[in-house]
């Protein structure tokens, strides 16, 4: 198997990634031209990374559908299946946002007061029907994996990052709308536009899928797929749900540590600043697992060549990151783009500077994710998270007792230390798992 197929393959759902992650840091930028900006980017990043708890048993549903449907009964229970996930993941949210559940934790686990406080409170209840809406996006654009349509999905991504920069072009004119209202719709909103196109273009596409699904009865397969039952669905989507609400935690959690320095508002939206930025270059390799999952089962796939791919992938954008942090493409983004205030430019750049050594952990992650998928062993992936959290826990909370001259270092050495951890813990159980194998078939 040569590396081209893989690159047709991936380069789609890498740009993808990178245009999502661009979309937020010009979220970044629009908040950025409301007066008090650092409140608005504080309250946004705060109120969004606990929307996200609620959004991540329903951020898997990609991996689920491409992974488990091979035919029209498989498709019709993973779609009741999802259903009911989503109905139960909107419950469980408004219980959070309605109660004084919420109130708690954004001022005594996230130290919010006053403004900051307020504007959270307005936002996170805006957000209320983004896990919903973002349940059906991934269902469809599981759809456009599975039937090796990828580009559309960048389309849809395209269309609303275009959404997002005319919303920043004008938000001084609606200046008059409370700024935490206008960081809500314009989330809330911008999802609805790539929503509306992926539904559409699926239908022009592809047509009805339950039709086409027949076509894929042909490829071929390591081994015959028993019949899917919903236990198998629970048993193989309930790890990646586990691992999803552990994964997003870490925003929340890093948030809690920088909300403890001595200067919580300039940490935090200079770390919400500066990650965002550098997760330009990190947000495609979230899309590596793909890799293993769709090519290990070609005739000539092999490891070997997925690991030689994945590490010139973590190259590339390794340097990109690294021309960011250490020329003046950085400050010129921050300064001209962003528009971000200047107390936080420098604590941005130095995110920015230690983010370089992270491609590389992450497509590591990421191999060892596809392959535990693509084998069906996806406990293993939501026993690494529990190993990622436990370490960025303790690791965040220790460097937020440093007193660092430049505090939103804290979060970034929390997240160094949590996707190291990780690895280690995948790498011996890939090994084990190996070792395994060969033994079993030496017997047999």
């Amino acid at each position: 198997m040569k590396i081209k197929p893989m690159l047709a393959f991936f380069t789609p759902l890498a740009l993808t990634a990178t245009l999502v992650t661009i979309t937020h840091t010009l979220f970044n930028a629009g908040l950025g031209r409301l007066d008090e900006p650092e409140i608005y980017i504080s309250a946004f990043a705060v109120a969004k990374s606990l929307m996200h708890l609620f959004e991540s048993p329903i951020s898997m549903l990609r991996q689920t559908y491409s992974t488990l449907v091979v035919d029209q009964d498989s498709m019709a229970k993973v779609r009741r299946f999802c259903t009911w996930l989503i109905i139960a993941t909107a419950a469980a949210f408004a219980v959070f946002i309605y109660s004084p559940l919420s109130y708690q934790v954004l001022t005594k686990t996230m130290n919010l007061s006053g403004k900051t406080l307020a504007a959270a409170v307005v936002i996170l209840r805006i957000l209320f029907f983004f896990p919903i809406f973002s349940a059906i996006r991934n269902y469809f654009q599981g759809i456009l994996i599975k039937f090796k349509a990828p580009r559309l999905i960048t389309l849809s991504t395209i269309g609303r990052m275009i959404y997002v920069s005319l919303f920043v072009l004008v938000i001084d004119r609606i200046a008059f709308v409370p700024g935490s209202a206008l960081a809500g719709l314009m989330f809330l909103t911008a999802l609805l536009v790539e929503l509306s196109i992926d539904v559409i273009g699926t239908r022009i596409l592809i047509g009805r899928p339950k039709t086409k699904i027949l076509e894929l009865n042909q490829l071929s397969k390591p081994e015959p797929v028993p019949d899917l039952t919903y236990r198998t669905i629970l048993s193989f989507i309930g790890p990646l749900i586990i691992m999803g609400l552990i994964r997003s935690l870490g925003t929340p959690i890093v948030n809690a540590g920088l909300g403890q320095t001595v200067t919580p508002e300039i940490a935090l939206s200079a770390y919400a600043v500066g990650w965002g930025l550098g997760s330009i270059c990190i947000s495609p390799l979230g899309s590596f697992h793909q890799i293993p999952i769709s090519f290990m089962g070609t005739p000539n796939g092999t490891r070997h060549q997925v690991q030689r791919f994945g590490l010139a992938v973590a190259a590339f954008f390794a340097l990109i990151i690294a021309l960011m942090g250490y020329t003046g493409l950085g400050r010129f983004l921050l300064e001209h783009w962003i528009q971000a205030p200047a107390e936080i430019i420098e604590p941005a750049l130095g995110v920015i500077r230690w983010k370089v050594i992270l491609p590389f952990f992450v497509i590591v992650r990421e191999f060892y994710w596809g392959m535990l998928m693509y084998e069906r062993k996806t406990k293993y992936v939501s026993w690494g998270k529990v190993v990622n959290v436990l370490t960025l826990t303790g690791a965040v909370f220790a460097a937020s007792r440093l007193n660092l001259a430049n505090p939103a270092l804290v979060g970034v050495f929390g997240m160094l230390a949590c996707e190291l951890t990780e690895i280690i813990f995948l790498f011996f159980i890939s090994k084990y798992e190996r070792s395994a194998y060969t033994q079993r078939s030496s017997v047999v």
